[in-house]
């Protein structure tokens, strides 16, 4: 099922990029009747990262992503809410739309489920965010909380891809608390894009986020940033790239601290 899941979803991101209307339509169709709801989410999420242009006669093709919308197989009715959004310029999938986010919200947070499922609501809420603020507030009030260290990763890398100033805010005053490799997840969130970059030297030369908090290495990922901007402003604030050498001497402290020879 996997291997035939990985197969559907490489066709459908194809067929978000083709965009053909007859194909697509045959599709929803399939989906809409099919037995077998994993390839369907498996093509629905494929679609929905890249959702395809709305066919100029719509209505056979709204009427099989509004079925499996309301579908009981939960999973099955998330994949469909990213294509929905992006197709709902009437608002006619409004109440639709409102029921399976609240069921997503409520999936990414239930401490009960697997870190998978989760996960993959988490995904498909990020994909889906342009339906209401309210789903990237809820978000970001669950990354507040406490989390499993994989979900807390994951939510960290999806929350960046939406490039959301509030997002760089709420990675940079949350980055003190989390564990160092939660810190890392987040710190290379913040380096991943220039508006983030510039939130994080923004919070340093306001005296709102200790510089100490950062290690010599990612400190010299800021000052070799890729956007020469960034970059020079980083060299100016942390004395330019730090060499292996100074690296070196930074962390020989650590290295020499005494450990427990049982471990």
């Amino acid at each position: 099922v996997a291997v035939l899941a990985a197969d559907a979803a490489d066709k459908a991101a194809a067929l978000a990029a083709d965009g053909d209307p007859a194909q697509l339509l045959g599709v929803l169709r399939a989906s809409a009747g099919s037995q077998h709801p994993e390839l369907v989410v498996a093509v629905l999420s494929e679609l929905g990262k890249t959702p395809p242009q709305r066919p100029v006669n719509p209505k056979e093709a709204l009427d099989a992503l509004r079925q499996i919308l309301r579908s009981s197989n939960q999973p099955l009715a998330g994949s469909a809410l990213p294509l929905a959004v992006a197709w709902d310029s009437d608002r006619s999938f409004y109440n639709d739309c409102v029921n399976v986010s609240t069921v997503l919200q409520h999936r990414a947070g239930d401490a009960a489920l697997p870190e998978e499922t989760r996960v993959d609501a988490i995904r498909t809420l990020v994909a889906a965010r342009s339906f209401s603020p309210k789903i990237l507030d809820k978000l970001l009030e669950l990354f507040r909380g406490e989390l499993p260290d994989g979900i807390a990763k994951e939510l960290i890398s999806e929350l960046a891809t939406t490039g959301d100033p509030t997002v760089g805010t709420a990675l940079i005053e949350r980055y003190p608390a989390l564990p160092p490799g939660q810190q890392e997840t987040a710190f290379t969130a913040l380096v991943s894009r220039s508006g983030f970059a510039t939130l994080l030297l923004d919070a340093v030369e306001a005296k709102k986020f200790d510089p100490a908090k950062l290690a010599p290495g990612q400190i010299s990922r800021l000052t070799s940033h890729p956007d020469a901007a960034i970059a020079k402003r980083s060299s100016a604030r942390f004395g330019g790239a730090i060499s292996k050498d100074e690296i070196i001497a930074r962390l020989l402290p650590e290295i020499e601290k005494p450990g427990d020879i049982a471990k």
